[in-house]
């Protein structure tokens, strides 16, 4: 009997090697040079397909309602940079605001423009929201329905013409005030909600989102599902106790443009991250490993760090490593400060952070 086990451990030892064997054959290095190079083109192609997205008219609608309603976004400002955090510090700051990405944009868009002022309805307010091409405000119509309904240009010719040929309708809206430790403040965010979008009569989006919250304002599982043809989303977020798993996928047709799989490892008290793992792609690029950040927070030098972080970054296309992620110190030349930040390191040492990588692929 121990003959045959000590054969088949054997046979399982080698067999492990060869697998082994198989997958760093599968997966080589490139050159820096090379490495550099596909990292650029990544960038060409995220930002290509982020144009091609932005430009579907469904896209373009959202666009004009957050102009219409006032809701652009700043890109640029004459204010000098705030000391720049770690991508890890980052994800850390507040962990439970991981798989709920976009609440508070979306509870904006939800506080419909009122009638003949600036100022924003509570989201709980009902009605058909009109827009009036003389004021450039919404007028508030129907209020006891039981939706609320946004009318509205989709587009800049239909916006010169005066159409309102866009209707998007919010449906079974349920708002939670949540307390939000950082900013000691209340806020009110949308728990569940079902919208969808018509554009001259044809309906272009759909869209469910569902979020459980426990006693503590942390959310225990949520559920959103969109369809915008020919791109869907598809987020679920779930688990218990201090383990959790995010996985989601953002498609064009067949063609996987972003993608999650994680594994979230909370602490004890259920309020900080104690570990990553798994992947996110942006097509063709893919980070995966693991973080154990819990760990890093207690780490006194950028050794320590490195021996809590295990990333790869792979052209998934070419099914090639362009390099891992590690800490190096970094001299901030404003404000003179040097701190550790993640860069991307490459087959012969050499290594470029990951935040002025992002600002060349122009992300």
């Amino acid at each position: 009997m121990r003959t045959k086990l000590f054969s088949a451990a054997l046979l399982l030892a080698a067999l492990s090697v060869v697998m082994a064997g198989c997958e760093l054959l599968g997966t080589k290095d490139l050159s820096a040079d090379d490495a550099k190079m596909e990292l650029r083109a990544a960038g060409d192609d995220i930002n290509y397909n982020l144009g091609v997205m932005m430009a579907h008219p469904p896209m373009v609608a959202l666009t004009m309602l957050s102009e219409l309603t006032g809701l652009e976004i700043e890109l640029k400002s004459d204010a000098p940079p705030a000391p720049r955090r770690s991508l890890l510090e980052k994800l850390t700051v507040q962990p439970q605001k991981l798989p709920m990405p976009g609440l508070k944009q979306v509870t904006r868009i939800l506080q419909s423009p009122q009638a003949g002022s600036e100022k924003g309805l509570q989201q709980t307010e009902t009605g058909i929201y009109i827009y009036n091409f003389n004021t450039g405000l919404f007028d508030r119509t129907s209020p006891s329905v039981s939706y609320i309904e946004y009318r509205f240009p989709a587009d800049d010719v239909a916006y010169n013409a005066r159409e309102r040929n866009c209707i998007l309708r919010i449906e079974n809206l349920e708002i939670a005030g949540v307390y939000d430790p950082v900013y000691d403040e209340y806020e009110e965010i949308p728990v569940r909600f079902d919208a969808w979008m018509t554009i001259d009569g044809d309906e272009v989006m759909d869209m469910t989102y569902r979020v459980t919250l426990n006693n503590n304002d942390l959310p225990t599982s949520v559920a959103v599902q969109m369809n915008m043809d020919p791109y869907s989303l598809n987020l679920n977020y779930s688990g218990s106790s201090r383990n959790y798993s995010l996985v989601t996928s953002f498609k064009n047709g067949g063609t996987t443009l972003l993608a999650t799989d994680l594994d979230i490892r909370y602490d004890a008290s259920q309020e900080e991250v104690e570990k990553l793992d798994g992947s996110v792609k942006a097509d063709p690029l893919e980070f995966k490993g693991s973080i154990n950040t819990l760990a890093m927070e207690d780490c006194m030098d950028i050794d320590c760090m490195n021996d809590n972080i295990d990333v790869d970054v792979m052209q998934t296309e070419l099914n090639k490593r362009i390099g891992t992620l590690e800490f190096r110190m970094y001299m901030d030349p404003y404000w003179e400060e040097e701190y550790a930040e993640l860069a991307i390191v490459y087959k012969d040492g050499s290594y470029e952070f990951l935040f002025e990588v992002f600002e060349d692929m122009g992300l």
